[in-house]
């Protein structure tokens, strides 16, 4: 969660460890006691409304306090902890793992509601269909609209497609082309041979007959040029029993296309090659029980060779999770990555109740904090419930690794952004 700084017009008497008053406390927070912490104020927002949050819980160590009507609090940092964390009835529950405990200072906590009041939008449908002229008879064919693919077969083709949109009028990109591999079947390589597309504006409806829409996909004499591309991965042995690649081309706001697969590391694939056009390639891999799944994703204008660390497992340490306490108050850690200026971010969820803590470190180790039982984001972890923990790896980009956004040409000097990504499914806490 993002740190500000707070203006505090006025600021309340602070709470000390236990909830105990401060006798010599005034108006404003006095630097340090000596066996009780480093001073803090601060702020807790509705990160939707931006309204302030009255009633939220604001603790760090073993000292708490109470937001005031306004959403502000002071309190006293647990000696020796970096963590201050904020939980509210109804919120995502948030633990901040970088506070200096040298310079406390002012915070700001956005808390995001568990349920959203938005409608849902409604359901309407899209059905093309038509004859593809150009194509080698014959051949293995498919084309791609949205999301949705549809095999071509003996020259005709038709695809459905559904969404919840606000209007009528749907946008994307059509793409078709002979193949090699199916790209509907998991863990089975998949690439174009051919590449052609379009974009269409289309009306949809209501229902199918109103959405349908006869459409020839005449092909071009010409196809895009395929280029040859290959992803290894450093450390698949033996933390995981299977990867996988995929391999996108990202046309923004109209959608993206997956236009190949590969099932092994540093793999050949045969991938579209399209100016002016950025790739999304994602690689997953899946440990031996089945339960952790680690992926990475890069952003990148130039889609030759990449090598790729996946992000380890994140563990559960201090206690384990078959000791005494555990699902009490644990500790999540990992391997960190190799560079510098990096801000982790895990996000726990429980079955069937949806996000229950988000924590942000730029350590390699964080603390679930507790919160008491009345609170419905906090209390000890259940032994009867699953949860899954997800750990996501945000690197700090210079301007100079983002395409520039002046007006011209399309910048052609290569870029690529990357993102990691760990999960642990399913897991249960042993008492």
């Amino acid at each position: 969660m993002p740190r500000f700084l707070a203006l505090m017009a006025a600021i309340a008497a602070p709470v000390c460890l236990g909830g105990c008053d401060l006798a010599a406390a005034g108006p404003f927070m006095p630097p340090i006691l000596p066996g009780v912490g480093f001073p803090l104020t601060g702020v807790v927002l509705d990160a939707n409304t931006r309204l302030p949050i009255g009633g939220a819980t604001v603790q760090s160590g073993f000292g708490s306090t109470i937001t005031d009507g306004n959403g502000h609090f002071n309190l006293y940092g647990g000696l020796g902890s970096r963590e201050v964390s904020c939980s509210r009835a109804g919120y995502t529950a948030v633990t901040d793992g970088d506070v200096d405990p040298n310079l406390g200072g002012d915070l700001q906590f956005e808390l995001q509601p568990v349920f959203s009041s938005e409608q849902s939008l409604p359901t309407r449908f899209l059905q093309l269909a038509g004859p593809v002229t150009g194509l080698p008879a014959n051949a293995p064919a498919l084309v791609t609209f949205g999301g949705q693919f549809a095999p071509i077969s003996n020259g005709l083709y038709q695809l459905d497609f559904g969404a919840q949109v606000p209007g009528k009028a749907f946008s994307a990109v059509m793409a078709w082309g002979t193949t090699n591999g199916a790209v509907n079947v998991p863990n089975q390589s998949f690439n174009f041979t051919s590449f052609y597309y379009l974009v269409k504006n289309w009306e949809m409806g209501d229902n199918v007959p109103a959405g349908h829409h006869d459409f020839t996909l005449a092909t071009p004499l010409k196809s895009a040029d395929m280029v040859s591309t290959s992803v290894k991965y450093g450390n698949v042995t033996p933390t995981f029993a299977s990867v996988q690649t995929e391999i996108l081309l990202d046309f923004g706001v109209l959608g993206s296309v997956t236009v190949a697969r590969a099932t092994a590391s540093n793999q050949a694939i045969p991938v579209p090659k399209v100016t002016g056009l950025k790739y999304d390639i994602v690689g997953t891999a899946i440990n031996a029980a089945g339960n952790g799944i680690s992926t990475v994703q890069l952003t990148t204008n130039d889609p030759s060779q990449a090598t790729f660390q996946l992000l380890g497992i994140p563990k559960i340490t201090s206690p384990a999770n078959n000791a005494k306490g555990a699902g009490q108050r644990p500790t999540f850690a990992w391997t960190p990555v190799p560079q510098d200026d990096v801000l982790y971010m895990i996000t726990l969820t429980e079955e069937n109740e949806g996000t229950k803590w988000v924590g942000r470190t730029r350590h390699s180790e964080i603390q679930y904090p507790g919160f008491s039982q009345g609170d419905i984001n906090g209390g000890a972890l259940r032994t009867d419930k699953k949860y899954t923990w997800t750990l996501d790896v945000i690197d700090a980009l210079g301007a100079t690794d983002l395409p520039t956004s002046k007006a011209g040409p399309v910048p052609v000097k290569p870029y690529r952004i990357r993102q990691r990504r760990a999960v642990v499914q399913n897991n249960g806490f042993t008492p």
